[in-house]
C-alpha cells in the first residue's frame, strides 16, 4: 500500500480502487431495468414462468427505428458499458455493426456529443468483428464488446439509431455507472465522432478534426 504525504491512501493501480470505498452509489442500465432503479431489474415473467429473465434484451429493433438505452437524471459517471448483438441478419444484410449507430447526449444537449456506430465505437473497423484487449476497450470472441471510458454527466441520454437494411434482432447490452451527490465543477464530457468518405477527391486533403473549441484531455 502506497500513502501519500498527507496520510491517505494513494492508488498505483486501477485495481487499488477495489480496495477503497466508493463515496456513490452504483447503478445498472438494461434493458430489464432501463431506468437504473435500485432493484428494479428481473421483474418480468418470461414463457416459462415468474423469476425468470422476461426481458433479458431488446427484441427487435426495427429498420429506421430508434430505441432509448438510458435516459437518466445524475449528477453520474458510466463506468462501464457491454453490448453484443449479432453481426449480420441475412445474406443481404452483413454490416450490421456499421448500421447501428450510438448516440450518446449528456445534459439536455440537442446534438450528441457521441456519434458512431457500434462496431467502430467498440475499435471494429469495416462491420468486422475482432479482438481487442486494451483499458479502455475490450471486446472478447462472439462480439462481447466492453468500454470502460469514464463518461461523467448531469443527465445521461443514449440512443441506439437503427440505419441497417433489416430489423436487427436480440440487442443486449448493460451500462454501469456511480451516482454522486455532486460532481466537480470542471468535469469534462466524452466526445466521440465517426465519419467517412467512401471517394476521396485528387489534391484535397481529408480533414479528420478542424474547429474544435474547448478544453479537453
Amino acid at each position: 500500500m502506497q500513502v501519500d504525504s498527507s496520510g491517505a491512501f494513494a492508488a498505483r493501480s486501477p485495481l487499488d480502487s477495489l480496495a477503497v470505498a466508493a463515496p456513490g452509489r452504483t447503478r445498472c442500465v438494461n434493458a430489464e431495468n432501463p431506468t437504473g432503479g435500485k432493484g428494479a431489474a428481473a421483474t418480468a415473467a418470461s414463457a416459462l414462468g415468474p423469476s425468470r429473465k422476461g426481458s433479458p434484451c431488446i427484441q427487435t429493433v426495427k429498420a429506421g427505428e430508434s430505441v432509448t438505452l438510458m435516459d437518466v437524471d445524475g449528477p453520474g459517471v458510466i463506468r462501464h458499458i457491454w453490448m453484443t448483438v449479432t453481426d449480420r441478419t441475412s445474406p443481404t444484410g452483413p454490416n450490421v455493426l456499421r448500421n447501428l449507430i450510438l448516440e450518446f447526449y449528456w445534459d439536455g444537449e440537442e446534438t450528441p456529443s457521441v456519434q458512431c456506430p457500434v462496431g467502430d465505437f467498440f475499435c471494429c473497423g469495416h462491420a468486422q468483428a475482432c479482438r481487442v484487449n486494451s483499458m479502455p476497450v475490450v471486446v472478447v470472441p462472439n462480439r462481447g464488446f466492453n468500454c470502460y471510458f469514464s463518461m461523467p454527466f448531469e443527465h445521461a441520454r443514449i440512443v441506439l439509431r437503427n440505419d441497417h437494411n433489416e430489423d436487427v434482432p436480440a440487442f443486449f447490452y448493460q451500462i454501469d455507472y456511480t451516482e454522486y451527490d455532486a460532481l466537480p465543477a470542471d468535469t469534462m464530457r466524452f466526445h466521440a465522432q465517426w465519419r467517412r468518405e467512401r471517394v476521396t477527391e485528387l489534391a484535397r486533403d481529408y480533414v479528420v478534426l478542424d474547429g474544435v473549441h474547448g478544453r479537453g484531455a
